[in-house]
């Protein structure tokens, strides 16, 4: 597909339809925008975060991100997400694979609990794949596989909650 849609992907449509499917206002112009740039590093969950939307529809405003205040707001952001990558994409499944990675771990309930930074983690960790992605398009090279995101969901743990005894907390032990 890369050499059907250039580097940078097609001219972007300004909206879609959200709204008969149960998203609307969830998706803003600017991550429409981004998802039709498949090497668009910008790109990022928190995008979708509530506080960003509302700062992307208030023209006056810059679209500012934060955090995810809830666990719900973040799974709604996941498949606005997902919904929005296919509608530009039907082909690219590279989202789908982390947004049901997502669902099968419950989205790290298990793994997260008790953790006061999880909807940080889940974010960076979605972040991370969307821009390997993003470079992966650029280099021709394939999206990360469900295998490879498994993966990373338990590199990235080790690194930000198994740090070795006495070491700060996120940071890497020596040699990783």
């Amino acid at each position: 597909m890369r050499r059907h849609w250039g580097i940078t992907g097609l001219d972007p449509v300004s909206n879609y339809d959200t709204v008969s499917i149960g998203l609307n206002g969830l998706v803003s112009a600017k991550v429409w925008n981004e998802v039709h740039a498949p090497s668009s590093k910008a790109l990022s969950i928190r995008m979708l975060t509530s506080h960003a939307m509302k700062s992307a529809w208030n023209t006056s405003k810059k679209h500012e991100m934060k955090e995810f205040e809830d666990l719900q707001e973040f799974r709604m952001a996941v498949v606005a997400l997902d919904t929005a990558i296919r509608k530009v994409m039907a082909w690219n499944e590279s989202f789908a694979t982390v947004a049901i990675f997502l669902q099968s771990v419950n989205f790290g309930e298990n793994d997260l609990s008790g953790k006061a930074d999880k909807l940080v983690f889940l974010a960076d960790f979605v972040d991370e794949i969307i821009k390997y992605n993003a470079q992966a398009w650029d280099e021709e090279r394939h999206f990360m596989s469900a295998q490879e995101v498994s993966a990373k969901w338990s590199s990235l743990f080790i690194w930000k909650f198994a740090a070795a005894p006495g070491a700060a907390k996120g940071s890497r032990r020596a040699g990783g």
